[in-house]
């Protein structure tokens, strides 16, 4: 199932390179608008029940942020789109899913919630917002008119061409 998702992942980067006649340097969040060093702090008071993984001791670990807009192409910061935060941290002891790493990413964006029920939906929006004009069609034959409806609604009421500076950042 994920070989699939990332095949059609890669199919849409290579249209929006070919419509734009720009690289796509990747599937979601190609525009950085900064990366910094910085130092997460583990702390004591975080309830057991929480206590996984990086965080299931005191520490601090050095830390990549960076900061970016939600296409996979680059575009003014003024378009309507969704904006990321991501927190790569570094030396964190214990077991890793990929061999030799020891870092942990933790991936967020400005909204508590996203528009898409699940990875489906959320490659069908992706995939419909292609073309503008078509969106509303599209997504509707992928999903459904009603589930359409919503999450065409939620994108209109949620995404705009907002400062960074002023966001808060969830992630689930």
């Amino acid at each position: 199932f994920f070989a699939t998702i990332a095949k059609e992942i890669n199919g849409m980067q290579d249209k929006a390179a070919a419509d734009s006649g720009t690289p796509v340097d990747r599937g979601f969040h190609a525009k950085a608008h900064s990366v910094v060093k910085g130092e997460l702090t583990v702390e004591a008071n975080i309830p057991e029940a929480l206590r996984q993984g990086a965080f299931r001791q005191v520490a601090t670990y050095p830390t990549w942020v960076r900061f970016s807009n939600g296409q996979g192409n680059r575009q003014a910061d003024r378009k309507p789109d969704v904006r990321g935060m991501a927190l790569k941290i570094l030396n964190v002891p214990g077991e890793n899913l990929t061999a030799g790493q020891t870092s942990f990413d933790l991936l967020g964006i400005n909204h508590p919630v996203q528009p898409a029920r699940d990875i489906k939906q959320f490659i069908a929006f992706v995939r419909a917002a292609s073309n503008p004009l078509t969106l509303p069609f599209k997504l509707a034959a992928s999903v459904g008119a009603l589930e359409a409806g919503r999450i065409i609604k939620w994108a209109a009421m949620n995404l705009g061409g907002r400062d960074l500076i002023d966001q808060y950042i969830y992630a689930r």
